[in-house]
């Protein structure tokens, strides 16, 4: 099957942050432990946008799905969206867990393949650079910068990894939420949500499709992220 509706399988897209390391170093956090907000900058968001995901689509109709977050539902993300041809599907509060493609079935493993050819890369390279150091050589720029470069090497090279071998995790990921099967129904027995059984699961989806199922509106406050627009351009995530 090589397109779903007007979707190509290959703009079926899942996006979500996460927060990466220079370097994984043990007993230590990414923050203040307990820390329950992180930011976003609405302009570096648009940047990112631009520059990554538009291209590589391709101006193809896209389905995109994102976690309800402020920053990514602003008129001028909305707006990108719209010319490009790419459906925005936000999931709602507390649900990430059990219907984000990533959150179920892809960060965890990805993340530590990572964390494994990052801590083997660093190993060379810190004997290279004390070599450097011994040989009274300097090191080019700054510490911060060449782990900065590092391990935005090392993300790309995790996910070839990842997609060579594990291409059928990520396949079977968008088909067990629903979200690469026909949408006829055809195959809705595939989908499987965590804690919910599947008989139960497909029988609401056709009565659903039948508008048998009453449409409950989502209050943006009862997300499961809390989120705080201190400013015109920057969003916290309260994350609890």
């Amino acid at each position: 099957m090589a397109a779903i509706d007007r979707y190509r399988l290959s703009n079926i897209v899942n996006m979500d942050q996460t927060p990466l390391p220079f370097e994984y170093l043990e007993g230590q956090t990414y923050n203040n432990i307990g820390e329950q907000t992180i930011w976003v900058q609405s302009k570096n968001f648009l940047q990112y946008i631009e520059e990554q995901p538009v291209p590589v689509l391709q101006n193809q109709p896209t389905l995109l799905t994102l976690n309800l977050f402020a920053a990514h539902k602003t008129e001028q993300v909305l707006d990108i969206f719209l010319a490009n041809d790419i459906t925005v599907s936000l999931i709602p509060g507390s649900c990430t867990s059990l219907v984000q493609p990533l959150d179920v079935s892809i960060n965890c493993p990805i993340k530590d393949l990572l964390k494994e050819i990052l801590e083997e890369k660093l190993d060379k390279i810190e004997v290279e650079e004390e070599d450097i150091l011994l040989k009274g050589g300097r090191l080019a720029g700054s510490m911060i910068g060449r782990r900065g470069i590092l391990t935005t090497w090392a993300v790309g090279e995790a996910w070839e990894v990842f997609s060579r071998e594990q291409a059928e995790v990520v396949k079977k990921s968008f088909r067990i939420l629903g979200l690469a099967l026909p949408i006829n129904g055809s195959c809705d027995n595939e989908i499987s949500v965590k804690e919910i059984e599947s008989a139960y699961l497909v029988e609401g989806l056709r009565e659903w499709e039948k508008g048998g199922v009453a449409v409950i509106d989502l209050e943006e406050d009862a997300v499961e992220s809390v989120e705080v627009e201190i400013d015109e351009d920057v969003f916290y995530e309260e994350n609890f």
